[in-house]
């Protein structure tokens, strides 16, 4: 194989008021053509900025290249006057950016966004920008392509606008796609559909990769070398065989030792067969919202987020909900938090159904049911000093005197890692995992009963996500909590949970214990869901891929509502909408389950 791309010994620094900031310190490798060469590391190691370099997207006037080489083929990318490097970028080499909703822009059209890229590169006018527009939305398994081309980025899920992503990176079919965390926010089942597209599309155009990203089942599954990054220099490289057999650097070491299992031993877990006491039961809860139109507002139609739930959490036990994003997880714990009135159904707390109580009743209830939010940075003030936010339940509360709740800031800062003399400090001022530390010192600042982890691991890399969860399972131990963790991350969930939900469309359609129904899955979304899971060790699964997207909550199939993607629906399937059948701790919604 060729060599397309060559990094050799590349510095890009940044300047700021504390001094040169080495965001890439050295960084030697290659890409040859038709392989995937992936980059892992923590945040911060200096894994985007590598790719930014290579595109020439440096934030200036702060950030620049200081030294180094960058040659694809036989030219030389660093200095490239900024005409010819425009007609490599897009065209040669092609970027698919982390989040595509704000990679997308919002107020032009799916297909505007796509001619854009035809029209600077391959010179293609009207009808005919159009029709390639919309084969390549087709190409990447878009359903009513031309359809879909006038549609906004927002009116597209999660997995349809990193679709789009690819169809812009790939429409003038590059040498070179750099792929950076391509799936992170995605579910498993929408991962998995990504993955295979890119690789199907990799050995149809002989694309080379460069995959950036913290997710070692990915790498592992998908790359043909690895290279791991630390503090801006690349520490080690080899195959995914060598690399996760036999590791040679330390800090690889740590990174591979903090990836959850999906096989082996998990980690502590409560007792439930010794505690009979329920402190939650959710009975029938539903959350409609109504679609308005029209100058008036009136409403035509509902989107039935959640439809028809029941869960109960005992006491001390961790209680896990998952399933894909649009499911209603978020939608349920914020219901049973009452941040939503639901539309419907009861929510008992200790006994009593604190779902219809008005803002006066609920004072007490708040204080006990805390939730740590999936995004720590967005989820506290910009504004507010670290301290004043601790203390801010606290104070809402009536707990103690303002002395008394600064001390408790502090001690609480300590308790979750993090210095009590940090109170001053603002969040900006901390990384993505230590936010995250104090989202969970604010939420049990207040003494809760019932905490709700609302995908609270989800945006962190494998070390910090070991770290919290282990943090997680220490305070639950010593202040006695109950955890509702929502997340889409099977992995996790089987190293924390005691019991599992699974979610789809607004309603369960299995649960029991953790360890039985992710080691015996019973309904076939259940068994899609983990076949997806991305896994270092070959273990010879059969991966499910589901055909298409979750279908709209707003217009849900009729009967069972995963008929229209599982590959065992009969027409009973389509007429009839299955119940929670119990049998010895397992429950699952499905009409042929005793026959799979």
């Amino acid at each position: 194989m060729s060599t397309l791309l060559t990094i050799n010994d590349l510095h890009t620094q940044f300047r700021t008021p504390e001094g040169l900031v080495r965001a890439v310190d050295g960084v030697s490798f290659e890409l040859r053509e038709g392989e995937t060469y992936a980059l892992v590391g923590e945040s911060g190691s200096g894994k985007s900025m590598t790719a930014l370099s290579v595109m020439q997207l440096v934030p200036r006037p702060a950030g620049f290249i200081a030294s180094g080489s960058i040659r694809f083929e036989d030219r030389e990318l660093i200095g490239l006057p900024p005409v010819e490097m425009r007609g490599i970028r897009g065209n040669d080499i092609s970027m698919i950016f982390q989040e595509p909703m704000t990679a997308l822009n919002p107020v032009f059209t799916i297909g505007n966004q796509l001619i854009e890229v035809l029209k600077l590169h391959q010179g293609l006018r009207g009808e005919a920008a159009l029709s390639a527009a919309i084969d390549m939305l087709d190409h990447v398994g878009i359903a009513a392509p031309d359809q879909r081309v006038r549609d906004f980025p927002h009116q597209l899920s999660g997995g349809m606008r990193q679709r789009v992503m690819i169809a812009m990176a790939l429409a003038c079919r590059p040498k070179i796609l750099i792929a950076d965390e391509p799936t992170t926010a995605l579910d498993v089942t929408i991962q998995s559909q990504i993955l295979e597209l890119m690789s199907a599309l990799q050995s149809e155009l002989g694309t080379a990769i460069l995959l950036i990203t913290h997710n070692m089942g990915v790498v592992a599954e998908n790359a043909d070398r690895i290279g791991v990054m630390l503090d801006g220099k690349l520490v080690e490289e080899a195959p995914p065989n060598q690399l996760f057999t036999t590791p040679q650097h330390d800090y690889t070491k740590k990174l591979l030792a903090a990836v959850p299992s999906m096989t082996g031993p998990t980690r502590r877990k409560s007792e439930i067969g010794n505690r009979k006491s329920e402190m939650l039961q959710v009975v029938d809860l539903k959350m409609h919202f109504p679609i308005r139109k029209g100058l008036f507002k009136r409403p035509v139609g509902t989107v039935r987020a959640v439809d028809g739930l029941d869960i109960n959490i005992h006491r001390g036990e961790t209680f896990a909900i998952v399933g894909e994003s649009g499911c209603g997880k978020t939608t349920v714990g914020k219901c049973i938090n009452r941040l939503l009135d639901p539309s419907h159904g009861q929510v008992r707390f200790d006994g009593h159904d604190i779902a219809s109580l008005k803002r006066v009743g609920l004072q007490p209830y708040r204080q006990r049911i805390q939730m740590i939010f999936q995004d720590p940075f967005s989820s506290l003030d910009p504004r507010m000093r670290i301290g004043a936010t601790i203390s801010e339940g606290m104070q809402t509360h009536n707990i103690g005197t303002p002395a008394d709740r600064t001390a408790r800031a502090a001690a609480m800062l300590e308790r979750v890692g993090l210095e009590g003399d940090l109170l001053e400090r603002y969040p900006h001022e901390f990384s993505g995992g230590q936010r995250q530390r104090i989202g969970i010192a604010r939420a049990l600042a207040v003494e809760p009963d019932l905490v709700i982890c609302d995908e609270a691991t989800s945006s962190l890399d494998v070390s910090v996500q070991a770290q919290i969860l282990e943090l997680l399972d220490e305070l639950k131990a010593e202040f006695g909590l109950s955890y509702l963790f929502i997340s889409h991350d099977i992995a996790v969930v089987r190293q924390v949970s005691d019991r599992i939900a699974v979610m789809y469309l607004g309603q369960i359609v299995e649960t029991g214990p953790t360890a039985e129904v992710i080691d015996n899955p019973q309904h076939p979304y259940t068994r899609a869901l983990i076949s997806a899971v991305p896994r270092i060790d070959d273990d010879g699964r059969q991966q499910i891929i589901l055909p298409g997207d979750v279908p709209s909550p707003a217009n849900p199939p009729s009967g069972c509502r995963f008929h229209p993607r599982c590959a065992h629906a009969i027409d009973t399937c389509r007429r009839t909408a299955p119940t929670l059948e119990s049998d010895e701790g397992r429950q699952v919604a499905c009409l042929r389950s005793a026959e799979l």
